[in-house]
């Protein structure tokens, strides 16, 4: 009875244990940031770049051509973009973002790719030549062959009389331009019955 006893006072006190409360505890942010303080004294800009892309976890390309250090080189409160800035600046480079990486130039290239794609954007695009589909060279052939034939048949024709309202060349002309519509109208003129004289005679008087 008593080991009953105990087993019952025992579950009753690991009831009564209240849950620990975890809104309490810090919890630890690998983000670092966005504004930090630092202090460097005589210290090689490489190294000031470096180390602030780390903490950042920025992915940095830096010329072999950058060298030098910083005097004393103290901020409060400022943006990485500012430490690179200011770090730079005495040497003549700058960075620019390129997505997820961070690339220390000169101020002179920096000005030469920003005229060059200045350059790029003013300049018109080149425009492509037109290019016909093929079915029209097919098509262009056989037409162009009709109308050289009928033009050599108005040169060749022989209407009766003399050749109306204008030279023959000049009809021939037309037709090789114009095709069926300056031929239709070339005929009608000249072979077609209203252009042939009525054969018929004068009415007769009555008396």
């Amino acid at each position: 009875m008593r080991r009953i006893l105990v087993i019952v006072v025992l579950l009753l006190g690991c009831i009564s244990i209240p849950a620990a409360d975890t809104s309490s505890v810090p919890q630890q942010h690998d983000t670092p940031p966005e504004r930090i303080s630092v202090d460097f004294s005589n210290e090689e800009i490489r190294t000031i770049l470096r180390n602030v892309a780390d903490m950042y976890e920025l992915n940095l390309v830096v010329p072999e051509t950058l060298n030098g250090r910083c005097g004393t080189f103290k901020y409060r409160n400022v943006t990485w973009q500012q430490i690179f800035r200011e770090a730079l600046a005495p040497a003549g480079y700058t960075f620019i973002e390129d997505e997820n990486i961070v690339r220390v130039v000169s101020r002179e290239t920096l000005a030469e790719y920003q005229s060059a794609q200045a350059d790029y954007a003013v300049e018109p695009e080149e425009e492509q030549p037109c290019e016909l589909p093929v079915w029209l060279y097919w098509l262009a052939a056989p037409i162009t062959l009709v109308h050289l034939i009928v033009t050599i048949g108005v040169l060749r024709d022989r209407p009766p009389g003399s050749a109306r309202f204008a030279p023959k060349p000049v009809w021939a002309l037309a037709v090789l331009v114009g095709g069926l519509f300056p031929l239709l109208v070339y005929w009608t003129i000249h072979h077609s019955s209203l252009a042939k004289p009525s054969s018929y005679g004068p009415p007769p008087v009555l008396s």
